[in-house]
């Protein structure tokens, strides 16, 4: 069984008071917290990929420069329209997400080969959501749009 009583919002939404004048937020069913916190890990994980980052994630840095890590390397000198640009991105988002989401594990980020829109580049992002001590398996199909520089995501089920 799981525990859910120690489920994390996502950060800013940790930092924000709705009702401000109540001392005690109101009870919210198991169930309920489960599905914020896979929210939570969506929204954190969008937040982080549409965040750029002045340190490349393969360098080693201290826990005082985490926050310089946060986000995707720069990536705006790759041309995302050759194959080696495409999988350069890939490698980035990978290495940006196994940096700074720890809620997450064996990761995996693929290319999509088929788009519906040539003006987007389809991921899909495999990897372990980590729930304490069980872990289960989540599918994240992502998708980058070059003109606005936006990744959007869509949580499927497994």
């Amino acid at each position: 069984m799981v525990d859910t009583e120690h489920f994390q919002s996502a950060f800013m939404q940790q930092m924000l008071d709705h009702e401000p004048d109540k001392r005690n937020d109101g009870y919210q069913a198991p169930s309920a917290r489960y599905r914020a916190y896979k929210n939570s890990v969506m929204l954190d994980l969008e937040n982080l990929l549409n965040n750029r980052s002045r340190l490349d994630s393969s360098d080693a840095f201290e826990d005082d420069e985490l926050l310089l890590s946060y986000g995707v390397t720069d990536f705006a000198h790759i041309n995302i329209s050759a194959l080696s640009g495409r999988e350069a991105l890939r490698r980035k988002i990978q290495d940006a997400i196994r940096t700074n989401e720890p809620r997450l594990s064996d990761i995996r980020v693929a290319l999509l080969d088929k788009q519906s829109d040539p003006n987007r580049l389809g991921f899909r992002i495999e990897a372990r959501l980590h729930v304490y001590t069980d872990a289960e398996p989540v599918i994240i199909s992502a998708s980058f749009e070059p003109a606005r520089k936006v990744f959007n995501f869509q949580s499927e089920s497994r």
